[in-house]
C-alpha cells in the first residue's frame, strides 16, 4: 500500500451530533463552579460516555482519566456510568470546587456501585505534564484542552441564576504552568508533553476522546481541532472518528402562506454571538475527536482479553 493510499484509508468523515447543549449544569454543581469558563457541556459529556460504552472502548469498573479536570464534570458523569474517573487539575481553586461537586452527589454516585464497590470520582491537584508520575494505566482519556486569547469568548464576570459571582482572579489559563497560558510554540510544546503523557498511561488500543473547538484570532478562524488532531497523530494516535457537536439548531416550518420559515437557535456565549454579529467568522460546532493508541506488533499479546 502506498503512503497516499494509507492516508486516504485514514480519512474520517465527520458526522453531526445534535441536542448536546439542551440541558445545563444548573442545580447539579455548586454555584461557585460556574466561574469556570470552559466547562464541558452536560449533555455533550453524557453523549461522549454513552458513545464510548456503546463502542466498547470502556466498560463499567474501568478507569478514565481527564488531564484537564477543571471542576470535575467528567468525574460526575463518568461515575454515574459506573466508571472510575481520575481528574488532574493544576489550579487548586477548581480542585476544591470539583470536590464540592463530588460531595454534592455522593449518595447517588455510591448507589452506582461496581460489584459492590462504589467508584467515587477523584481529582488530584497536579501538572499533567507529569501525568505518568501521578497515574499508572488507564482505559480511556476524556478531556477538553484549553486555549487562550480568543476573540469573543473572554468574560471576567460570571453569573448563576442572575447572581454575579465575581471573577476567577486571573483570566482562565493565566495561572503559572497552565496550558492556556502558553503562547504559540510554547503552547504546542507543552501540549505535546501532555498528549505524550496521556499516550504513555493509556493501555494499548485505548482511546483518547478530545473536545476541541476552532477559535478566532485577528479576525481569522484558527483550526484548533485540526492542529490538535495532527499533534495526536504525530505522537502515535490514530483518529477513528470525528463528531461535530452542533451549537446551532435549525428548524423549518411552513408559514400560513406556504412559505418556508427557518428558525435558528444558537448555543453560543453572549460574547461569541456579539462578535459574529459584528462580522467575526462563525463557529457553529465543537469537535469531538476519538483517537486510538496504535498497537505495536510487540504489544498484540499483551492486550488480549483487555
Amino acid at each position: 500500500m502506498t503512503n497516499q493510499e494509507s492516508k486516504e484509508n485514514r480519512e474520517v468523515q465527520p458526522d453531526s451530533w445534535h441536542g448536546c447543549y439542551d440541558d445545563s449544569w444548573q442545580g447539579l454543581i455548586v454555584p461557585e463552579a460556574f466561574s469556570h469558563p470552559a466547562k464541558m457541556s452536560y449533555n455533550l459529556t453524557r453523549r461522549i460516555f454513552k458513545h464510548a460504552l456503546f463502542e466498547g472502548w470502556i466498560k463499567p469498573g474501568q478507569v478514565v482519566c481527564d488531564p484537564f479536570g477543571g471542576i470535575g464534570s467528567t468525574g460526575l458523569i463518568g461515575a454515574h456510568f459506573g466508571l472510575q474517573v481520575i481528574c488532574v487539575e493544576l489550579k487548586q481553586k477548581f480542585v476544591d470546587l470539583a470536590r464540592q461537586n463530588f460531595e454534592r452527589h455522593r449518595k447517588s454516585i455510591e448507589s452506582f456501585s461496581h460489584f459492590g464497590k462504589p467508584l467515587f470520582p477523584v481529582i488530584i491537584q497536579g501538572d499533567s505534564r507529569r501525568l505518568s508520575e501521578i497515574i499508572s494505566k488507564v482505559n480511556l482519556i476524556v478531556s477538553s484542552p484549553p486555549f487562550s486569547n480568543t476573540e469573543g469568548t473572554a468574560d471576567d464576570n460570571f453569573r448563576y441564576h442572575g447572581k454575579k459571582l465575581g471573577t476567577t482572579g486571573k483570566h482562565y489559563g493565566e495561572s503559572e504552568g497552565q496550558l492556556g497560558n502558553k503562547q504559540d510554540q510554547t503552547f504546542w510544546q507543552a501540549a505535546k508533553i501532555i498528549v505524550e503523557q496521556c499516550h504513555q498511561i493509556l493501555k494499548p488500543g485505548g482511546m483518547a476522546i478530545w473536545v476541541v473547538k476552532a477559535f478566532v484570532r485577528n479576525k481569522k478562524k484558527v483550526d484548533f481541532p485540526g492542529d490538535w488532531r495532527r499533534l495526536c497523530e504525530s505522537i502515535g494516535f490514530e483518529t477513528v472518528c470525528e463528531h461535530h457537536a452542533m451549537l446551532v439548531k435549525e428548524t423549518r416550518e411552513t408559514g400560513i402562506f406556504g412559505d418556508e420559515i427557518i428558525k435558528k437557535k444558537e448555543r453560543k456565549s453572549f460574547f461569541r454571538r456579539l462578535a459574529e454579529n459584528k462580522g467575526s467568522p462563525k463557529i457553529d460546532f465543537e469537535v469531538v475527536l476519538c483517537c486510538q493508541k496504535m498497537i505495536k506488533a510487540t504489544e498484540d499479546n499483551s492486550i488480549k482479553g483487555v
